[in-house]
Parts: structure tokens; sequence; C-alpha cells
């Protein structure tokens, strides 16, 4: 089969398509499709235009065999200088030979394998870019591991002595420091809520942040600091405060709104003025007995005269005269 270059042609126009809303369905470039048209079928090899020309009569159903698609790139390229040269040929018996098989191997377009190709430099990219992260990140990791054993492990080698005396050995020395131990240490105000009744809080820890909470009873909140704590309460006396697990006494008056009571390692600072005789109170009842024995009093010889000595005196008065 001849000219099918121009089938195409007259197909496409009575679809009413153009050469680029062919291109778009066929995804193969305008130029190819151009070249096609004019029957010019060596701007391609002949693997891949056999491929456009298979996809192009599919797209505008024309009812072509692979067979006559090879057939007609082999030939068509060579039509013309065939007929300049041997015009008697085609008066001669057609040939008899049969045309060699040849299977084309279905590639769309060159766009697609410079895709594939880019996707596969990215991909390479990406490994690399990966490989130097992960490298870059065993390499911190190991600075960090280095850093923190060389200034928390070496109390662990240098201050530790044991003792041997009879069955018994006794370990002097500094307990080894840890990483935890570290940070365990870095605020050393904690301040602890338990909530008895319903009652709201607003915190503030060492100047910089503000925590407000409503808490009911049953909930237990914990806070760090490095300095101190500010605290206003609403329904004073609804929640117990322990400083370092101690308890605090009661900031106000049961039910009442206290405010700026700042909280230190050493001391409470309260401006309502308020003072907690619960706890006194409670060390009061349950004071010890007095054990002391007590001493009987003496009695001392009274120093005023008796009346004898008196009538004595007036008499030895008397005889003087």
């Amino acid at each position: 089969m001849r000219n099918i270059g121009k089938q195409i042609s007259d197909a496409r126009r009575k679809q009413n398509l153009s050469i680029k809303d062919l291109s778009e369905r066929t995804k193969i470039r305008t130029h190819i499709i151009e070249a096609i048209e004019a029957e010019n079928y060596s701007v391609m090899p002949e693997v891949y235009m056999n491929s456009f020309l298979k996809t192009l009569a599919t797209t505008l159903k024309i009812d072509i065999s692979k067979a006559e698609l090879v057939k007609e790139a082999q030939i068509a390229p060579n039509q013309e200088t065939v007929n300049a040269k041997t015009p008697e040929f085609k008066e001669s018996a057609p040939i008899a030979a049969k045309p060699k098989p040849h299977v084309a191997p279905e590639i769309a377009d060159f766009a697609e394998i410079f895709k594939k190709r880019n996707i596969q430099r990215r991909d390479k990219k990406v490994y690399y870019n990966y490989a130097l992260i992960s490298l870059l990140g065993i390499i911190v990791l190991a600075a960090i591991y280095f850093t923190i054993t060389s200034l928390y492990g070496n109390g662990a080698r240098h201050n530790t002595d044991f003792i041997q005396n009879a069955d018994t050995a006794v370990v002097t020395g500094e307990k080894p420091s840890s990483l935890f131990s570290y940070f365990e240490k870095s605020d050393s105000l904690v301040l602890t809520a338990k909530a008895k009744d319903s009652a709201w809080i607003r915190l503030l820890i060492d100047g910089k942040q503000i925590i407000e909470i409503l808490m009911r009873p049953g909930n237990e909140e914990t806070w760090s600091a490095s300095k101190y704590f500010v605290l206003d309460q609403g329904n004073a006396g609804a929640i117990q405060f322990y400083r370092n697990n101690q308890l605090l006494p009661a900031f106000g008056k049961r039910g009442s709104v206290v405010k700026n009571i700042k909280i230190t390692m050493t001391e409470i600072i309260n401006p309502m003025d308020f003072k907690d005789t619960t706890l006194t109170r409670k060390a009061t009842r349950t004071k010890a007995p007095d054990t002391v024995e007590k001493k009987p009093k003496i009695i001392e010889e009274s120093k005023i005269d008796s009346d004898k000595n008196i009538f004595n005196r007036e008499e030895s008065d008397e005889s003087q005269q």
C-alpha cells in the first residue's frame, strides 16, 4: 500500500483535526506529523517511523497492517529515484521475494526517552544527597557522643576508690554523673500543685512564661523554674502546693483570691500578709507531754521575828534603863 502519508492527511482533515490536535492526542511532535503527511520518512530512523505510522493510523482509524507499514517505510524514501532510473521495472513481472517480517518496538516518542533519562539523573542526584546528609548526621552524632563522654564520663573512672576491710568492700568517691542528672539539675526549683477543689491558677515562671489553668479535684500539675514563680490563685486553700516535694502553707483565707505570691528557693513573699495557723494548731494539739520532773519547793525559814523574841527584847531594854 502506498501514499500512507496522504491517507493520514485526508483522514485528519475529515475529522476536522489540526496537526496540533493530532500531536496532542498521539504525543508525536508536529514536525514529524508534517513530514509523514508529506511522505518524507527519512527524518527519523526506520524503527521510530514505523511506530509513529502505526500510532497515527490507529488514532485516525485507518486500516493498515504492520507489514504494509514496514513496506511503505522502506519503499517510500527511494520511490522517486527508482521511477526515474528504471521506468521499465514496473512493466516486468513482480518480484516474488517476500519481505522479511520486521517487528517495530512500541516507542511513542523521543520525549519519553529523554524524560526517563532525566528521571534517572535526578534519582542519582537524590541518592548522592541522601548519602551526604547521612554521612554528616553520623559525624555530628559521633561528635556529640565523644563530647558527652569526655565531659561526664571521667568521674566514673577517677572518683571511685575501693577499700577492702575483712570480708566487705566499701566504695568511696563521687557517683558517676550522667546526661540525665545534668538535665535534672538545669531547673533547681520545682512547684507541684494538687487540687482538692476547683480553682484557677495564673503562674509566671522566671518572668518569661505565663501559664493559666483551671484545676479540678484530683488534678495534679508540676512546673520547673530556675529562679522563682509568681502565683495568682482563686479559691485559696483548694490547692496544695509543694516546693521541691515540701508542702507549703496556704496563701490566703479559704475561698479568697490571692495575687502576686512570689515563691523562690528559700522564701515565700506574700503581699496579702496572711499567716496559715493550721500547721501551728496541729503542732500544739500533738505536742508531747512534759516529761521534766517537778522538784518540790523548799520552804524557807521566815525572817520575821516571832512574838517570843520581841518580848525578850523589850525586857532587856527596860533593865538597861
